[in-house]
């Protein structure tokens, strides 16, 4: 978990979220890769908020 706090606090662009990640097709969710696991989040633009609704190893992050 040190691993995705640390993408979180580094690697996140705050001014564009979407600029690095890809949309989950026919969600409204969007997909964070770091390693082997997969975040699935929400973006709201008119506050600063990026919502994790889940968090899992890759294998079973879409199930």
């Amino acid at each position: 978990m040190k691993r995705i706090r640390r993408f979180f606090d580094e690697s996140l662009d705050l001014d564009n979220p979407r600029s690095r990640r890809k949309p989950l097709v026919g969600r409204d969710e969007w997909r964070y890769r770091v390693a082997d696991y997969r975040l699935l989040c929400k973006i709201q633009d008119d506050v600063l908020l990026v919502m994790g609704v889940k968090v899992a190893h890759r294998r079973e992050v879409y199930r």
